[in-house]
């Protein structure tokens, strides 16, 4: 939020504040009285190139706050409503028209996002203070609480495009605006404190949108591990069943069996930690995840292909404290594709260091429980012959010293 908006925000919450107290109005009036100037300083805000730039009427804010400010005091304030979608202001969807492209005989529009429907920096303003779930001090108020933090990513995901069967194989742009993170965690922050099946009521919404919203969908699985990342020690035992089931429902989800492939990648790359931009996701703390999510990692491996692109941050991360466990078992889940792959493959594969950096790990730290692994070590010898071939130095060192072993 930037500084004019936030003194504004504080400055109108004082009055708001000093006004309750006085008359001794409960915070639902004032949260009421938030959210009604959330959409009207929408409705006075010209968006201009999807809300990049804006220009807000201040004369017709300071008149709505006069008026609404001697209402409220009057005890005749706004009134508080559990559904947002039914106040916000509708925009309307500005796709890509220009940006088609002749996929079999099909046209095909680049999705965009639409502005927000009512002012987030406010809602983030007036309800990110909100306390832990614990900290309620009546069943009521946690429900209240549960449904402002229900109500804050369905803003968010009203500016996200709507699948049609037209539009259900369409790519979606990458629309990622400044207050996206903030929003992101806000919603995070409860996924941790409900129980698993309010939880769900969270995350499943945004695990929901389609592949091609992978951009959005990977924003939200890195806010929730840094939740998890934030405290000391990390909350790894309460992380551990709630990516679980994300894992399990963004795998069973229908619409992923048409999707493209490489959509839906994107998203697990994060739910498998070795596409996170988080470096901390390969600490050693991760690895009872990791290991909870063997069967996914041998069915997404499996299915990479000849992809050096994709193979690459896979072969970092297996590596990592968190990913080594699998590293004997991944070796045999690969061959079949460096089997396969070609010239090119392998090129680009030396270029980039990541398979020549696992070689290395497997033969300093593992070498004994690959060679215990016959299709494990098939898979060792393949890698090193074609990274040798491409002067890889520690691929021809340990050919070296393989054949001096032999």
């Amino acid at each position: 939020m930037s500084h004019f908006l936030g003194s504004t925000v504080a400055h109108l919450f004082r009055e708001a504040f000093l006004v309750r107290t006085k008359l001794g109005k409960g915070y639902r009036e004032l949260e009421a009285f938030a959210l009604a100037f959330a959409v009207k300083r929408q409705k006075e805000t010209t968006l201009q190139f999807l809300g990049t730039r804006q220009k807000t009427d201040g004369a017709a804010l300071r008149k709505w706050r006069k008026t609404w400010l001697k209402r409220f005091a009057d005890g005749k304030g706004p009134e508080w409503t559990d559904d947002w979608s039914k106040l916000e202001v509708k925009r309307r969807f500005a796709h890509d028209e220009d940006d088609v492209s002749q996929t079999g005989g099909r046209r095909r529009l680049k999705l965009r996002r639409r502005g927000f429907g009512l002012d987030i920096e406010i809602i983030m303003a007036a309800f990110g203070h909100l306390p832990a779930l614990s900290e309620a001090t009546t069943k009521q108020e946690r429900a209240h609480w549960l449904r402002v933090m229900q109500e804050i990513p369905g803003v968010y995901l009203r500016t996200l495009p709507a699948v049609t069967k037209s539009t259900a194989d369409s790519e979606w742009a990458y629309d990622h605006w400044r207050s996206d993170d903030g929003v992101m965690e806000l919603v995070a922050k409860p996924v941790f404190e409900a129980t698993p099946a309010e939880a769900g009521d969270l995350w499943k919404p945004m695990l929901g949108l389609p592949a091609a919203a992978h951009h959005h969908i990977r924003s939200f699985l890195t806010a929730v591990l840094l939740e998890c990342l934030r405290p000391e020690p990390p909350l790894i035992s309460r992380l551990l069943p709630i990516w679980h089931e994300m894992g399990e429902y963004f795998s069973t989800r229908p619409e992923r069996s048409v999707a493209r492939d490489r959509d839906v990648r994107e998203v697990w790359k994060v739910l498998l930690f070795y596409g996170s931009s988080l470096s901390s996701t390969g600490e050693e703390f991760f690895r009872s995840i990791v290991e909870d999510l063997r069967p996914h990692f041998e069915s997404r491996i499996k299915a990479l292909g000849t992809d050096s692109y994709e193979q690459a941050p896979l072969a970092r991360f297996l590596t990592t404290k968190a990913g080594e466990p699998l590293l004997v078992d991944a070796l045999v889940w690969l061959r079949p594709s460096w089997e396969q792959a070609s010239d090119y493959f392998w090129q680009r594969a030396a270029e980039d260091a990541g398979l020549e950096r696992l070689l290395e790990h497997a033969w300093k730290y593992m070498f004994a429980q690959v060679r215990q692994n016959p299709a494990a070590f098939a898979a060792f010898k393949l890698l090193t012959l074609n990274l040798a071939t491409r002067q890889s130095g520690i691929a021809l060192q340990i050919q070296e010293q393989i054949s001096k072993a032999s």
